[in-house]
Order: C-alpha cells, then structure tokens, then sequence
C-alpha cells in the first residue's frame, strides 16, 4: 500500500490590479511567497487571475466593453513569456 502524502494548498483569493498586468503579477509573486512562508505546496488562483478576469463580461452589454476588453488584450499573457517564467520561478522557490 502506497504511503500516504499530505500537501498543504493555498487557494489565494486577492483583487487583481485592472490597471495592468504588471500590479497583477506582483500580488501574484507576493501571494506566492507569503502562502510559501506558511508552509503551502501548492498555490493556487482562480481561473484566468492573470491579468485578470473579464467580470465585466457579466454585468454589462459587450457594446459597452470595448475599452476594457482593448485593455484586456493589451495585458494579455504570452504563454511561454515572462509573466510565465516569473510565475514558474516563484513556485519552484
């Protein structure tokens, strides 16, 4: 029988910054580290956290959302990039 292993995990719920991606990135670094410091595994975030997610899809017409999904994109994440490598390096830590 395999032996058993136990993994703390750190759901991280935090605002993003919707100003840029790069605020985003750094509450992303600094919850990683802090979840690490409290004996985390494993740290995760909610779905598309980076840059952060589109709510605003739900709460008004796409007509009226043109200037936030052009910041959106404007943000968005290049996947392998530097805001994947910066993620990568702060979870092998």
């Amino acid at each position: 029988m395999p032996k058993e292993t136990k993994v703390r995990v750190a759901a991280v719920q935090i605002a993003p910054d919707l100003d840029t991606l790069e605020g985003t990135l750094n509450r992303v670094l600094a919850a990683i580290a802090e979840a690490a410091e409290k004996g985390a595994g494993l740290v995760v975030f909610p779905e598309t956290f980076l840059p952060w997610y589109p709510y605003f899809s739900f709460v008004h017409p796409p007509v009226l959302t043109g200037a936030e999904h052009l910041r959106l994109y404007e943000n968005a994440v290049v996947v392998p990039g530097p805001v994947t490598h910066a993620v990568a390096a702060a979870a092998k830590r």
